[in-house]
């Protein structure tokens, strides 16, 4: 189960936002608390979250249980949103919204940092925590994910295993910089900077190519466990 797993949360753990707020923490005089009380956040809110949904669906029995009657239409009507989401992207058809976005805020622009970044500027490490909390909900892959894991009918206990190893890898661009801070910080600075300027110039095509990987993926499992 968890080889299948697998390609759900390296694209879960492909998310830029993550990088950018432990670029931010790095660039703290003391980054090293506050970004373990941001990965320690994150982890207790969206372990939490998976366990919580993991047993409704499984209280409920959405998921239609071991044998798999309705995990190939879940499969397919997610890949195909994926693969639509990457068809808006690919044509700039969101070109309004974004535009229209823009001018939103740049209206609302009062010169001030956004509310994240003032909060990181106080050097708590119990707000940074918070915000751990606050900025991590469950994505679509994490998701897909959880509905997998309730489907597949096995032990509470396992399923607590497979819960905890997605979040694992899916915070991998959090946890990796704690560790290359405590052994390497000026080295781990730099990378972290030139890996975000390269995520921040080609994020839609980021985006674009998750949502194409995943909705392949979702349609060729869908479309196996259908035949």
């Amino acid at each position: 189960m968890l080889a299948e797993l697998l390609p759900l949360a390296l694209v879960a753990a492909l998310y830029p936002p993550i990088l950018a707020m432990v670029v931010v923490i790095l660039a703290r005089p003391s980054p090293r608390n506050l970004l373990l009380a941001y990965v320690l956040g994150a982890l207790l809110v969206s372990i939490a979250a998976g366990l919580a949904i993991v047993a409704a669906l499984n209280a409920g029995n959405v998921v239609g249980g071991s044998d798999r009657t309705v995990n190939p239409a879940v499969d397919i009507a997610t890949g195909l949103v994926a693969y639509f989401v990457a068809w808006i992207l690919l044509t700039d058809r969101d070109r309004q919204l974004r535009e229209r976005r823009a001018r939103r805020k740049a209206e609302k622009a009062d010169g001030r940092d956004p509310w994240s970044r003032r909060a990181l500027e106080r050097d708590s490490v119990r707000l940074t925590f918070l915000l751990g909390v606050v900025l991590n909900t469950p994505g679509a892959s994490y998701l897909v994910a959880l509905k997998d894991i309730a489907a597949a009918n096995q032990s509470t206990t396992t399923q607590v295993i497979e819960i905890v190893a997605f979040n694992l890898i899916m915070f991998v661009l959090a946890e990796v910089p704690l560790v290359g801070y405590t052994l390497r910080p000026e080295r781990t600075r730099e990378v972290l900077n030139a890996a975000n300027d390269w995520l921040g110039g080609h994020s839609r095509q980021i985006v674009m190519a998750l949502c194409l990987a995943v909705g392949t993926f979702l349609l060729a499992r869908g479309i196996a466990h259908a035949t």
